[in-house]
């Protein structure tokens, strides 16, 4: 085990002599056994060795249990252990996010500040390497997702990358080493569980080396990465053109797209927005990225800027042939059903801006979102209007512009969404009204 352990942090240039590391120690296997290793290598390399616990309060009585322990096992072995309590629940509420994200950057930002220069060990294994990876594969993702956890990012390194949670647990048992399990851990409701407990031993039955092979994949892709970054940046410095950069491979574009985004706007856009964006290159169209900034080519030059915020302004209006928003002009108009079926794209016209006559009051009113709208599309449950722009990634700064049709207090229509259900032409429809708009958005 000693003998791997060395190997990887050879491997990965993760520990030179002298170095002060802050290990941080939940009191399960992984983190138990990192802490025992370094304590193992500590007069080779002459090490500084410190522990950081940090006990989120969600699990009551288990996780000061956790803590207790850490705090038992820190004294016996001579490491000088800080720990920390913190409500993670109700400050990822007050930060608007999800418990899992905040807790971990939460625990990063400590170990950042009580490291005070030094390294942070963190104790994922092989298994973690392949369960990130096929989690990363099971959302849809790139290189980046192949690329699973690095052994070492900044200050933080990770000695047990390369070997497995078995080895791990045994070499425990044979130094007599007790430590803690995480009830969570051990229940299937969870995404990350399902594939530790359910996918992973499938897969270990089609190729007992499973572990091996995913270590290779992530291997394979970090030197893809690699390779794609360092022509990324060679690109960027030579401010390469929009035509010249369209002569090149489309997966060398698409990375290279990536890498101007990040470097201009501090963010790895999605795959829909680097698509969008190549798209772009040739049309010349303006793309709203997230976090407020927009994609735009300019005289053959790529540009992303900081879109200037704009002030909502609220319209509400009563529906006539021609309605002015302080953002678009809408058009409606009555149809005969026979006219309208002699357009080519009538099925989609249908369910985007074609509306029963027979179905809606004469009061129409034309406004913008409000908190709380929801709206039932055909073949799909009833849903807040906010999370199908989510769903449909409607930037942000555009959502304030587009326009609802409410009749009697119920949703008729939704730019950019379409018509509700209740509202569609069907087979006894004779007339229907239309809506046309003067400005898309992208």
């Amino acid at each position: 085990m000693i003998d791997l352990f060395k190997q990887t942090v050879l491997k990965y240039n993760l520990i030179q002599k002298g170095d002060r590391i802050t290990v941080g120690l939940s009191g399960g296997a992984d983190s138990v056994c990192l802490a025992l290793l370094l304590c193992e290598i500590k007069e080779e390399f002459s090490l500084d060795i410190s522990a950081i616990h940090i006990n989120h309060l969600i699990r009551g009585d288990e996780a000061y249990r956790d803590m207790n322990f850490c705090i038992d096992f820190c004294k016996s072995k001579g490491i000088e252990l800080k720990t920390f309590e913190i409500d993670m629940v109700s400050l990822a509420k007050k930060a608007k996010k999800g418990l899992e994200e905040f807790a971990r950057e939460k625990r990063y930002e400590i170990f950042e500040k009580e490291a005070f220069g030094g390294k942070i060990a963190t104790a994922h294994n092989l298994d973690d390497v392949a369960e990130t990876l096929i989690f990363n594969i099971a959302r849809g993702t790139g290189l980046k997702g192949l690329c699973s956890i690095p052994a070492k990012r900044g200050n933080i390194i990770r000695p047990l990358i390369e070997t497995p949670r078995e080895k791990i647990e045994e070499y425990l048992k044979q130094k007599g080493q007790d430590f803690v399990t995480d009830s969570t851990n051990l229940e299937n409701e969870y995404s990350r569980n399902k594939i530790r407990h359910l996918v992973i031993p499938t897969l270990k039955e089609i190729n007992p080396l499973f572990l091996q092979s995913a270590l290779r994949l992530k291997e394979t892709s970090e030197n893809y990465a690699e390779y794609f970054s360092k022509n990324s940046e060679k690109l960027y410095n030579e401010n390469i053109s929009a035509n010249e950069l369209l002569k090149k491979e489309k997966a060398e574009i698409f990375e290279y797209l990536k890498f101007f985004i990040n470097k201009k706007a501090a963010f790895l856009p999605d795959k829909f927005h680097i698509e969008k964006c190549f798209e772009a290159l040739s049309t010349g169209a303006k793309i709203s990225l997230p976090k407020g900034f927009t994609f735009f080519v300019k005289n053959n030059e790529l540009f992303v800027e900081k879109i200037k915020k704009e002030e909502a302004k609220d319209f509400c209006e009563k529906v006539k042939s021609t309605v002015k928003t302080p953002y678009n002009i809408y058009h409606f108009q009555e149809k005969s059903i026979k006219d309208l079926k002699k357009s080519k794209n009538v099925y989609n016209l249908f369910l985007n801006n074609a509306i029963d006559c027979d179905k809606i009051c004469h009061s129409l009113i034309l406004r913008n979102r409000r908190a709380g709208d929801v709206i039932k599309l055909k073949n799909r449950p009833k849903k807040e209007i906010k999370v199908i722009y989510n769903e449909l990634k409607i930037p942000t700064e555009n959502r304030f512009k587009l326009a609802v049709l409410e009749c009697g207090g119920e949703i008729v229509w939704a730019e950019n969404i379409g018509v509700a259900d209740k509202f569609l032409p069907k087979k006894l429809t004779k007339t229907v009204l239309t809506i046309n708009r003067e400005v898309d958005y992208h």
